[in-house]
């Protein structure tokens, strides 16, 4: 019997739907309403005319998260991201987090 650190369970219907719904505001962000995204990326460092040293910082603020665990939330924004913008950008991305808009407040990342 094999002995595991902790259990990995694919994904449930749901969070294939919230995929998808990610995938396509990466694509076609809409003017309004959520997911709330915010892709921080530092100023760019030229050297030897390439970009050298950007990292991408994704945070997604969305009430559809209430009962996702914040480890799968991190999944399903870094899968959404590498099938919206590819390889490329996607291996930029250094830090991913997901909150609820409750949540994005009490940690101080949104004003009430």
């Amino acid at each position: 019997m094999p002995i595991r650190n902790k259990l990995i369970l694919g994904p449930s219907i749901d969070e294939k739907e919230l995929w998808r719904e990610l995938r396509d505001e990466f694509v076609a962000p809409k003017q309004i309403g959520e997911p709330d995204i915010v892709i921080e990326e530092p100023d760019r460092i030229f050297a030897g005319g390439s970009l050298y040293g950007i990292e991408t910082r994704l945070f997604v603020i969305w009430d559809k998260w209430e009962n996702v665990e914040q480890e799968r939330r991190g999944d399903i924004i870094q899968a959404a991201y590498y099938a919206a913008k590819g390889e490329v950008k996607a291996a930029r991305v250094k830090v991913v987090k997901g909150f609820t808009r409750k949540e994005a407040i009490k940690i101080g990342y949104l004003e009430i």
